[in-house]
C-alpha cells in the first residue's frame, strides 16, 4: 500500500495508467470502514516506510531476483513525498479476540497442517 496523502495533493496519473495500489491514507481508510466485518478502524503511516521499500528494491536488484527494473532511485528521490507504506488496523466485528500464541491457530488456519 503507498501513501500520498502524507502529501498536500494527489499526483494525477493519465486516465490509461494502471496505478491501481496507489491510494491516499484516507482512501485506505474509507475503504476499510464500508464493512461492517470491521470495527475500530485505524491507519496511518509507516515511519520512513519509503526507506524500507528503497532497502528491498535494493536488496533484490543485488540478488538479481527481480523480474522487473527497480525501483529505487525513483524512491529514493521521492523520499517519502508521495510514495511510502499505510498501516490499517482493525478488530473484526463480532467475532473473540484470538490467542495468536495459540498453536491450534495455525492448524484451523490451514497453515501447520
Amino acid at each position: 500500500m503507498i501513501d500520498l496523502d502524507r502529501l498536500l495533493k494527489k499526483p494525477e496519473f493519465p486516465r490509461s495508467a494502471k496505478c491501481w495500489s496507489f491510494h491516499t491514507l484516507s482512501w485506505w481508510r474509507e475503504l476499510w470502514s464500508r464493512t461492517a466485518c470491521v470495527t475500530d478502524v485505524y491507519a496511518d503511516t509507516q515511519l520512513d516506510g519509503w526507506r524500507h521499500w528503497r532497502d528491498f528494491e535494493l536488496a533484490v536488484a543485488a540478488a538479481g531476483k527481480s523480474p522487473f527494473p527497480s525501483d529505487a532511485e525513483a524512491i529514493e528521490q521521492d523520499a517519502g513525498r508521495y510514495l511510502g507504506f499505510v498501516r490499517a488496523v482493525a478488530r473484526r466485528a463480532g467475532t473473540p479476540p484470538e490467542n495468536l500464541y495459540d498453536p491450534s491457530v495455525g492448524l484451523r488456519a490451514g497453515v501447520d497442517a
